[in-house]
């Protein structure tokens, strides 16, 4: 028996001690404060766990002992799944992840993207060009690759954002802190799992992730309290101590919101969110069975519209201050990878954008605009849609959106969240415009991974919104357009011709009048002193209240509002199908050029200030309190409180209005009150020049 066991007191064996267990021989790698030892098996890199009392009982009776030489000398074989110059690779690896499956995993996706590379796969986007590089490959090595497209994906991502380190593709390694990092302290762990078991309680209202971190945040900072107490010098208090650590005798660190993030990602799914913060007929709503898919044969047939963060900042050019990133909401034809139509917005997924967007590209556009002032071709993409695809995103799926785009002759559908795969299309152009366009640009502030390039991306913003968007257009006209996009090998601009060679894309025969176009519905209530009020704006005229007695003084009636411009409702009189043009009774000092968008953040400021059911003086005082608000906030030190004062700027609600306190005594002054019908058959009639014959009607006009 080995000197070890004979002894009647067998000391806990130091670091890189070998033992034999039967034919396999094991090193000692770690030992934690709770006397827990991490046992490797140097032959197949295998980690495993044991306690000191059961191995020091397991070789008191012989069951364990030091390794011979022999034994050593075999075990040290390189094992079955290593290749050469993989040795190396594991010894960086903690011994907590040294299994030998997590190393198989690792090793053989590290192998396969090295091999694709060296085949001279860059792009490792899921494609038909990567499954034949795959195919390839296998070829080589004769051997079957055990990962498809998509994992090769994730782990080509994973390495990229982890600057190639291997150890980032071992599973779940980015829960312990990642390449570099550490592993969270047990009882932070524990205070985690406690916030979400809280949060998993329906009594505790909507999920968000921001709100456990919130938690997490204080229960870490009531620990730290009662240890700064202890610690007091003569004061002894006795505190249950838990039985795996001993950290109820140091301070703990707040863990980031990332990482409580993915705990909470880990924990909640998509669905279960989305009922508990919208509702379940919401959540089956979005989350629904996708049906079958629509052939498509011919160009406009389906049309998907997305929107996507550019990550570029732009300037003001009228005071040349950096003012947010840029917005780009863009519309892919499905047939032919073309892009009809666009616009850009310096705030994320809004109702607004996209019906912009959607109006753009059913129209053709003017080549004499300033905005193809750098384009060297046309643009040459418009045309009725036959469906339009959109994001099924609460701000797309209201029925105001639906409704105006209803007008112009097209249907609606929605893809299933988290699945690309239902607009690839979009997401294509959408991943071209990140990864050849933007990248070159100033002002762009990286990839998220990256937040050190946010400093540099504020620091090099240069451009105006007009530059950006002659340089976006100039890209998708000149570049975009004249490459192939993997559909028949043909670019989007000769598969959009091959289908209009001989004649134009067919515009909507049915159309709102040019006063309302780009309007948005909305449906109001009368008030029960008469009008109308949206936005704590009053809206009232002669024939408002003529409508009003005829359908009842508690109805409901649709609206028509212009983003742009909330000095005027259009009213839909449903009896005569007129649109009544209603202006706002408010003083003409506060409503003139005034936007939904201004008068968004004017109430939200009237609520933090605690003003209720504000009038035209409280509306007033919130707007002059933002502006007072937005020039600190422009000095701030905190880049978060500087872009919240370039949105006040932006928004046009930095220069302030005449006094309007004496308006609580005084009479407003009336504006000039223009009652004006558009009615039902100049909605739906086109001009003259937009109708088009047949050729058998232009033969019988000659």
């Amino acid at each position: 028996m080995n000197a070890i066991a004979e002894t009647a007191e067998i000391s806990m064996p130091p670091l890189k001690t070998l033992l034999r267990v039967g034919g396999v021989v094991c090193r000692v790698d770690a030992i934690t404060e709770g006397d827990k030892l991490y046992l490797t098996d140097i032959a197949s890199t295998e980690t495993r766990t044991c306690h000191w009392p059961v191995l020091r009982s397991a070789m008191s009776r012989g069951v364990v002992s030091l390794a011979e030489d022999l034994a050593v000398e075999q075990a040290l074989m390189v094992p079955v799944h290593l290749r050469a110059g993989e040795q190396s690779l594991i010894e960086g690896i903690p011994v907590a992840f040294r299994t030998e499956k997590a190393l198989g995993v690792m090793l053989t996706k590290r192998r396969w993207i090295h091999a694709l590379q060296r085949h001279g796969v860059v792009n490792f986007n899921p494609s038909d060009f990567l499954r034949a590089a795959i195919k390839d490959v296998e070829h080589e090595f004769r051997e079957i690759c055990p990962y498809g497209v998509d994992a090769l994906y994730e782990a080509a991502r994973t390495l990229r954002r982890n600057q190639g380190d291997h150890r980032s593709l071992l599973p779940q390694f980015h829960l312990r802190g990642g390449p570099g990092g550490r592993r969270l302290d047990p009882a932070v762990e524990r205070i985690i799992d406690q916030a979400l078991e809280q949060a998993a309680n329906p009594v505790s209202g909507k999920l968000r992730a921001m709100k456990v971190h919130n938690a997490v945040n204080a229960m870490v900072q009531q620990h730290n309290s009662a240890i700064a107490i202890i610690q007091r010098p003569g004061l002894v208090i006795e505190m249950p101590q838990h039985p795996d650590d001993e950290t109820q005798k140091r301070a703990l660190e707040v863990p980031s919101l990332p990482t409580v993030a993915r705990r909470f990602n880990d924990r909640f799914t998509p669905y279960a969110i989305c009922v508990r913060n919208e509702g379940k007929k919401r959540a089956d709503q979005r989350f629904r069975e996708a049906g079958a898919r629509i052939r498509v044969d011919h160009a406009l047939d389906i049309v998907h519209y997305d929107d996507t963060d550019t990550a570029v900042f732009l300037i003001d050019p009228r005071t040349n201050l950096p003012w947010g990133r840029c917005w780009l909401t863009a519309g892919v034809d499905e047939h032919t990878s073309a892009v009809l139509g666009y616009s850009l917005s310096e705030r994320p997924r809004s109702s607004e954008s996209a019906f912009e967007a959607v109006v753009h590209g059913i129209y053709p556009k003017d080549p004499g605009s300033p905005d193809f002032s750098l384009c060297r071709g046309k643009w040459e993409w418009y045309g009725q849609h036959g469906i339009v695809n959109l994001d099924n995103a609460s701000y797309n799926a209201t029925l105001q959106l639906q409704a105006s785009v209803l007008e112009f002759d097209a249907e609606i559908a929605f893809s299933r969240p988290h699945h690309p795969t239902d607009k690839p299309d979009i997401e294509h152009f959408n991943h071209r415009v990140k990864f050849e366009f933007i990248q070159d640009l100033p002002g762009w502030v990286g990839p998220k991974e990256d937040r050190e390039l946010l400093n540099v991306g504020l620091g090099s913003a240069v451009m105006s919104i007009d530059e950006f968007r002659k340089r976006l257009m100039a890209w998708i006209v000149d570049e975009y357009s004249n490459k192939p996009c993997g559909r028949d090998g043909k670019t989007p601009r000769e598969a959009w011709r091959e289908q209009f060679l001989d004649t134009e894309p067919l515009l909507p025969r049915r159309r709102p009048s040019q006063e309302l176009m780009g309007t948005i519905y909305d449906k109001l209530t009368f008030r029960d002193s008469g009008g109308l009020l949206r936005m704590r704006l009053r809206y009232q005229s002669t024939q408002l209240e003529e409508l009003r007695k005829r359908l009842g003084a508690r109805a409901e009636v649709w609206v028509r509002y212009l983003p742009s411009n909330l000095s005027y409702l259009y009213v839909l009189d449903p009896l005569s199908k007129n649109y009544l043009k209603v202006p706002c009774i408010e003083d003409v000092r506060y409503v003139q050029g005034l936007t939904n968008y201004q008068q968004s953040l004017i109430l939200k400021k009237a609520r933090l200030m605690k003003l209720r059911s504000p009038g035209l003086v409280q509306m007033h005082e919130a707007r002059q309190a933002l502006i007072a608000d937005t020039k600190d906030l422009m000095k701030s030190k905190k880049l978060r409180q500087r872009k919240l004062g370039y949105q006040v700027h932006r928004a046009g609600l930095d220069v302030p209005l005449e006094e309007l306190s004496e308006l609580a005594d005084v009479p407003a002054r009336k504006p000039l009150v223009i009652e004006t019908m558009v009615s039902a058959v100049e909605d739906m009639v086109a001009d003259v020049d937009d109708v088009e014959f047949e050729l058998d009607e232009e033969m019988e006009l000659e």
